[in-house]
């Protein structure tokens, strides 16, 4: 172990017991990691990432099993620890920053309580000196009235205000090392980029080191010192960052690059690089190059285990053509002759070649108000969550609608698809106006309209087969006889890339991305006009948001869909959209083009948006966005339509 090594780890290996064999999760990993160093941990879902951060924390399932030549921290060996000295390990020197602070803390429990005890746990201190120490740290992470929010519990406080508790818990101690599994996928982008500017901030002052879990490219780019490529359990490459992402030589590493769509590099509305297949099943043994399937460079020698090869200074690849790849480039959708088809399908383009085409679906002043109950003394609070919001998508266009959590996009989702009644205005589908709240209308939203949402493991039901979820909608329709649903339903699932042997499986049986494609066989089924898509990428990998967002064009393209494309990613929405409306406080303050929105904005929220997308560019470091109390004095021309107030005073 060098001496300026915090962190040591030599051919880690990580077996869990499961019913159809031995999974082997982790398949004889070595990195080190410096003082005060940011390492991030990137790859494919399945690929080994938080099971690697829970064996380093010794936080395993029981049916796991933890072997390793080397595994120390701070010089000692972490496989010689009891149970009770690992704990004072844990929690003290070397803490974790989950990716849903919900789930991790109390909800029983203050935050004060939460946030002193594991400081007591761990020292000497006594409640006045953990209480100091919480309100210090929750000051340092930028909470206002630190003090006072020692008494909420974490219900009361924002997603982003949450993540930022879970950072000052992580520093209660003075830890050596945080390990940060995901700790911004679920946040918008502007509470994204706060969060991470924090925790750079942060880790440069106390000089702790990070290990930092994603796979977001963008954020890798901004905050990484290092990075390393993880794929079916192995590290196939390790790199200082700038030098990754301006030299990958890994095919793996440089189709994760090619699979994020870059503002002013990819051609809206072109199909993205995806990674063809998915993460191999780790169960039993893997022979060769466990990439080698889903790889365009591929040769015999690749059915040989590839070494690990050191190509320079801390860049090493596990590739038998390793060193030999620089040169070779995947075909890209921007060669001189389709640069000028790109042009002609520019947003802009698009959208004045069918100005004169119908209207498919139309908002007039839609309306939702949620009132708060009375009391014997208070008055009736209410919180106008979408307030007149207006809106027009023209047939076989897309609409995407941005915007921070609690801006009222998914609200606005909700009464489209009739699960909410608005409070007031009118919903238009084709000219007609559509009343959710009748059966009859109810029957005509769900034949024109359908969702795709965003989580599609909690929209399935686990106990049906994909052949059953697709069919459902045309049965309980009444659509069909047994034999032509079945055929239906066949050609569905096929124009989704479902294959034939995937449809008498269960959703607990597929990967993110095939479960993706069966929620979108499922809305398609009844052949809709208009999808509305709410976050239908956010919780899937780069390579698989490739592979749907081709699917969703291909789609709209081919079946002449409306799209309301609903999404905190900015680069998805200016990729795959037409139009853009922003959301803020429940109303839309700006509004459209992709050209316009994105390269001339004219609303301080929209330019307070744009500025927060991470592009994989590193040098450039996390941007500094202001708190919402900041925008929020920025934005003041909305703050009249938004918000709490008593309804006296309206």
């Amino acid at each position: 172990m060098s001496d300026d090594a915090l962190l040591e780890v030599r051919n880690l290996r990580v077996d869990l017991q499961t019913s159809n064999g031995t999974l082997h999760a982790v398949r004889g990993i070595d990195f080190s990691l410096r003082h005060g160093e940011m390492l991030c941990l990137v790859g494919e879902s399945g690929c080994g990432k938080s099971i690697t951060s829970l064996a380093l924390m010794d936080l395993l399932p029981r049916n796991a099993t933890r072997r390793a030549d080397a595994l120390r921290f701070k010089g000692v060996d972490l496989r010689t620890l009891s149970d009770p000295a690992m704990r004072a390990v844990r929690g003290k020197q070397m803490t974790m920053i989950f990716q849903e602070p919900m789930t991790s803390l109390n909800p029983s429990w203050t935050l004060g309580n939460q946030l002193c005890e594991t400081l007591r746990a761990h020292t000497d201190a006594t409640w006045a000196q953990a209480r100091d120490r919480a309100v210090l740290l929750l000051e340092k992470v930028g909470i206002p009235s630190a003090s006072e929010r020692l008494n909420q519990y974490p219900h009361q406080l924002s997603g982003g205000l949450r993540q930022r508790v879970m950072i000052a818990m992580a520093l209660m101690c003075g830890p050596d090392l945080i390990i940060a599994d995901e700790p911004t996928t679920a946040l918008d982008v502007t509470i994204q980029a706060q969060i991470l500017h924090l925790l750079r901030d942060l880790q440069r002052e106390f000089r702790t080191a990070v290990i930092f879990i994603t796979h977001d490219l963008g954020v890798v780019a901004r905050i990484a010192d290092r990075v390393a490529v993880m794929y079916a359990g192995e590290i196939v490459e390790t790199a200082p960052v700038r030098e990754l992402f301006e030299r990958p030589e890994h095919p793996y590493t440089r189709g994760l690059l090619e699979c994020i769509p870059v503002p002013g590099k990819t051609a809206p509305g072109q199909p993205l690089q995806a990674i063809p297949g998915v993460v191999p099943n780790l169960v039993g043994t893997l022979s060769g190059c466990a990439f080698r399937n889903r790889c365009a460079c591929a040769v015999e020698d690749c059915r040989n285990a590839p070494p690990l090869a050191v190509l320079r200074p801390e860049h090493g690849v596990r590739c038998v053509r390793a060193g030999r790849l620089s040169g070779v480039q995947a075909p890209q959708p921007d060669t001189s002759a389709e640069r000028a088809e790109c042009a002609e399908l520019t947003p802009a383009s698009r959208l004045a070649a069918q100005a004169e085409d119908d209207v498919a679906l139309e908002l007039i002043a839609l309306t939702k108000v949620f009132r708060l109950g009375r009391g014997l003394f208070r008055s009736p609070w209410e919180i106008r969550a979408v307030n007149e919001v207006s809106l027009r998508v023209k047939r076989g266009t897309s609409l995407g609608l941005v915007g921070e959590s609690g801006c009222g996009k998914t609200t606005l989702a909700r009464m489209l698809l009739g699960l909410m009644p608005p409070t007031a205005g009118s919903i238009l589908i084709e000219g007609k106006k559509i009343d959710p709240t009748d059966s009859a209308g109810h029957r005509a939203l769900t034949s024109r309209m359908q969702p795709i949402f965003q989580d599609p493991y909690s929209s399935l039901n686990p106990r049906r087969t994909v052949f059953d979820l697709v069919e459902v909608a045309l049965r309980l329709h009444k659509v069909g006889t047994p034999e032509s649903r079945r055929i239906d339903v066949g050609e569905m699932l096929d124009r989704v890339g479902m294959p034939t042997r995937t449809h008498h499986q269960y959703p607990g049986q597929l990967s993110g991305g095939q479960r993706q494609r069966v929620a979108i066989a499922r809305a398609l089924i009844l052949r809709p006009k208009i999808l509305i898509c709410d976050e239908p990428t956010s919780a899937l990998d780069v390579s698989v948001q490739a592979q749907i967002l081709n699917l969703l064009l291909t789609l709209k393209k081919d079946l002449g869909l409306t799209y309301l494309f609903i999404s905190h990613n900015l680069s998805v929405v200016e990729h795959i959209v037409d139009e853009v409306a922003v959301m803020r406080g429940g109303v839309i303050v700006e509004r459209g083009d992709c050209t316009q929105i994105f390269h001339a904005p004219r609303h301080p929220y929209t330019r307070t948006l744009l500025a927060s997308i991470l592009t994989p560019e590193p040098g450039l470091g996390v941007p500094d966005i202001a708190g919402d109390q900041e925008t929020g004095d920025r934005c003041r021309e909305t703050e009249n339509s938004c918000g709490l107030r008593p309804e006296k005073d309206r």
